[in-house]
C-alpha cells in the first residue's frame, strides 16, 4: 500500500524533468561523447516525457503526463503501443509517477492517486491492481528485479514491517516485504524527506542494486540481499542541504510548504558495462553527468547537452543510454552506446 506523495515532491521531480537555469559547474575532460545518436520518436507526437523504464527485451516504457498514458517503444525506437488515458477507473491513470518492468513481462504503475499499483501485462493491457504490506510516505524509484520481485527506494511509514530508517526495501514476487537497507539521505528533520525523497535505486546487469543516496552525494554497490559491495563518496561540490530545499510552516492546523529550486538534486546513478558509474547533478536546471571509476576517481564531468529535457535512462544487459531531448521544440527519443571499455585503475 501507497499513500500519495505531496506535491512538493512533485515540483523536485518536475525540475529533473524540464528546469533551466543559469548556474555553473567546473568541467573536466570527458572520457567519452555522446555525439551522434539515434533518434526515435518523431511520429509518436509525445507531449511532456516525465518517467521512463526500460523491459527486459530492450523496449522502453514512458509516461507521457501531457496525456496521462504509457508509451512502449521498441529498441529500435518503433511505438509499440499506448496505454490509459485520464481518470479513476480500471487502467486509466491521474498521476502516474513510477513505472516498472518485472521479469515476468508484467508493468507495474505507481499513481500519485490510488492507494496501490495498477498492473499491466507486456502489451500495455490493464490486468488488475496490487498493494504492498508497506506503507510509504514517499516513494523516490522502483525497480523490478531479476527474481520476480520489486525494489523500493522510499521512506517508510512507522507501523509498516519495513524498516523506517533505511531507504531500500526489497518485495519477492507475490509484493510481500523480505528486507530493508541502504541509509536515508542526512537531514536535520526528517519531515522533508517525504517530499525531498530518499534516493534512487538501479539494476545493474549481474542483478545487484546501485543506491544513490541523496545527501551527501554517495554511491552504494549492494546486493539485493542488502550486503554492501562498495560505496563512492563523492567531493563533487552540491549546493545546500534537504533542510535547505523545502521550508515547512505549521500555523494552526494550516502547513505549507516551499520549495528552494537552488539546492542541487542528484540523478540516479547507474553501473555502466565497464563497471564505472554515471551519474548527475542539477543546479537550477543547470545539469551535469558526473563519472567515476569503481574505486571512487573522479573520471570526467561536463555538462549535459542543452537539448536534454527528461529523464536519462540506461539498459544494463544491452549497454544503452536512453535520454530525452527536444528536436523542433518537440521532444524525441535518443539512443547512445556508451564505451565498453574498462577505465584504468
Amino acid at each position: 500500500m501507497i499513500r500519495a506523495s505531496r506535491i512538493s515532491g512533485l515540483v523536485f521531480a518536475l525540475l529533473t524533468t524540464l528546469g533551466e537555469g543559469r548556474a555553473s559547474f567546473a568541467q573536466t575532460e570527458f572520457p567519452f561523447e555522446l555525439h551522434n545518436p539515434r533518434i526515435f520518436g518523431e511520429s509518436a507526437e509525445l507531449g511532456l516525457p516525465f518517467e521512463a523504464a526500460v523491459a527486459r527485451d530492450g523496449s522502453l516504457i514512458v509516461i507521457d503526463w501531457a496525456v496521462q498514458q504509457l508509451l512502449s517503444f521498441s529498441q529500435t525506437g518503433q511505438l509499440q503501443w499506448r496505454s490509459g488515458r485520464k481518470g479513476s477507473g480500471p487502467g486509466e491513470f491521474q498521476q502516474p509517477y513510477r513505472v516498472v518492468p518485472l521479469a515476468d513481462g508484467a508493468i507495474l504503475v505507481y499513481d500519485l492517486s490510488k492507494p496501490g499499483l495498477t498492473r499491466l501485462n507486456a502489451e500495455g493491457t490493464y490486468r488488475d491492481e496490487v498493494r504492498l504490506d508497506v506503507v510509504f510516505r514517499d516513494v523516490s524509484t522502483m525497480i523490478g528485479l531479476r527474481d520476480g520481485g520489486l525494489a523500493v527506494a522510499g521512506l517508510a511509514s512507522p507501523g509498516s514491517p519495513a524498516d523506517t530508517n533505511a531507504a531500500v526495501h526489497i518485495f519477492d514476487k507475490e509484493f510481500r516485504f523480505v528486507r530493508s537497507f541502504g541509509p536515508l539521505p542526512t537531514v536535520l528533520n526528517r519531515a522533508v524527506l517525504q517530499d525531498w525523497g530518499v534516493g534512487a535505486v538501479t539494476l545493474v546487469a549481474d542483478g545487484s542494486l546501485v543506491f544513490t543516496r541523496r545527501h551527501p552525494y554517495e554511491i552504494y554497490h549492494f546486493t539485493p540481499e542488502g550486503r554492501e559491495l562498495s560505496v563512492v563518496r563523492s567531493t563533487l561540490p552540491i549546493v545546500g542541504t534537504p533542510d535547505e530545499a523545502l521550508t515547512i510552516t505549521t500555523n494552526g492546523t494550516k502547513t505549507t510548504r516551499r520549495v528552494n529550486p537552488k539546492v542541487t538534486l542528484l540523478r540516479p546513478a547507474v553501473m555502466l558495462a565497464n563497471g564505472s558509474y554515471l551519474c548527475g547533478r542539477i543546479d537550477r536546471g543547470y545539469s551535469t553527468l558526473d563519472l567515476f571509476a569503481p574505486d571512487g576517481r573522479i573520471l570526467g564531468v561536463r555538462k549535459l547537452p542543452d537539448d536534454w529535457k527528461g529523464p536519462v535512462k540506461y539498459d544494463a544487459i544491452r549497454n544503452t543510454l536512453w535520454a530525452f531531448a527536444l528536436r523542433d521544440e518537440a521532444p524525441v527519443l535518443l539512443r547512445y552506446t556508451p564505451p565498453e571499455r574498462k577505465p584504468n585503475q
